[in-house]
């Protein structure tokens, strides 16, 4: 009762408390580190593959469409979307949340060494990675299999990246 009584005869003290428990009840809550809303970041690839001068038709037809053939068995991709202009061409991959992107782009390099060969003025594909927050896209860029290397299959290589490159590279 006594805590009643002195609350109405003190207004001023209450509405300065309570300003002050906003106040400080702000400050903290501006300093928790939980995050309501987690961001979903979509990981994504692109490939992208030029070839001097070529008309959109051919790039399609002799790059493009062989690629996306071999592109699609990849496991968790949820999206294949290409585009293409005169001398150059990308497919963007977009795989499902929680996918492994190590394991995706040794997948998508495995892919790649399975299409046919490009014309001998077309440039090597470019891997360019988004999504994904430890991939080493880098890492796994430098592998290249040797001519006459009987093991064409990238995924077999997923140890040395792990183990070797990317450590050495960090």
């Amino acid at each position: 009762m006594r805590l009643i009584r002195s609350s109405v005869d003190n207004p001023a003290a209450i509405a300065a408390g309570l300003v002050l428990l906003l106040l400080l009840g702000g400050l903290a809550l501006a300093q928790i580190p939980i995050q309501m809303l987690p961001e979903l970041e979509r990981p994504q690839f692109t490939v992208n593959t030029g070839w001097r001068a070529a008309a959109p038709e051919e790039v399609e037809s002799i790059i493009i469409e062989p690629q996306e053939r071999e592109l699609r068995f990849i496991n968790r991709v949820e999206e294949i979307t290409s585009s293409i202009q005169r001398g150059f061409g990308s497919i963007n991959l977009t795989f499902a949340l929680g996918t492994d992107m190590q394991r995706a782009m040794l997948d998508v390099l495995s892919a790649l060494n399975r299409t046919p060969d490009l014309p001998a003025d077309a440039n090597e594909p470019q891997i360019d990675g988004g999504g994904g927050r430890n991939a080493p896209f880098t890492a796994s860029l430098l592998l290249v299999p040797m001519p006459g290397n009987p093991t064409r299959d990238m995924a077999s290589y997923h140890w040395l990246v792990e183990e070797l490159i990317e450590p050495r590279l960090r």
